[in-house]
């Protein structure tokens, strides 16, 4: 149960997918529930892997390096910024996209239920949007500092083709594309509402 291939789409009872033919329906749901990152799963993905919606992942300062995939969850995402509001968190918790593909992805319908909330964004290097990319989504991204990512076209800081993501208190800055924006590119429609956001 919840033990299939993470890479694939959740059961219909939106849980992770269960291993062999047929899924485990599990009738009763469990209460909502606090992960820490990296207290109960070494990494962010394998928390966001694991969660389902409502749950909050808590992630402690430090450098991970990796890109992390909200997979559709309607779940929050953050730094103990958020527990605290203590701004130094926002700076001290750091996701690393390694130059290898976008820091963080919203590509599967995510919602404004969906929240990625006060980290620093660096190195993340894709063809349209090296920090962010959202395609098809509406999530919200607060107190962030994006910066330091690239792209070939579209955008290096936060890529929106037909999205329309909430950017609230965020600085995006120092971010390179070839072709499109350094900051933030809008294509198909895309309605990113930002507050508060310098660029």
């Amino acid at each position: 149960i919840d033990a299939g291939n993470p890479q694939s789409p959740r059961d219909p009872d939106n849980t992770p997918v269960d291993m062999g033919i047929y899924y485990f329906h599990q009738a009763v749901p469990r209460e909502n529930i606090v992960i820490t990152v990296p207290d109960d799963y070494n990494t962010i993905q394998e928390a966001i892997d694991v969660s389902i919606d409502g749950d909050t992942i808590i992630v402690r300062p430090g450098r991970y390096e990796e890109n992390i995939d909200f997979r559709g969850i309607e779940i929050t995402v953050a730094s103990r910024f958020v527990l605290t509001g203590r701004t130094d968190y926002i700076t001290s918790t750091i996701i690393d996209g390694g130059g290898i593909d976008a820091v963080v992805t919203f590509d599967s319908n995510e919602s404004q239920q969906t929240n990625l909330i006060g980290f620093t964004i660096v190195n993340g290097s894709n063809q349209e949007g090296g920090g962010i990319y959202c395609f098809n989504a509406e999530p919200t991204i607060k107190y962030c500092v994006i910066y330091g990512n690239e792209a070939v076209s579209g955008a290096g800081g936060i890529f929106c083709y037909a999205s329309s993501p909430v950017i609230d208190n965020c600085t995006i800055t120092d971010n390179t594309v070839e072709e499109g924006a350094g900051g933030i590119y809008g294509w198909s429609g895309a309605t990113p509402r930002l507050q508060n956001t310098i660029i």
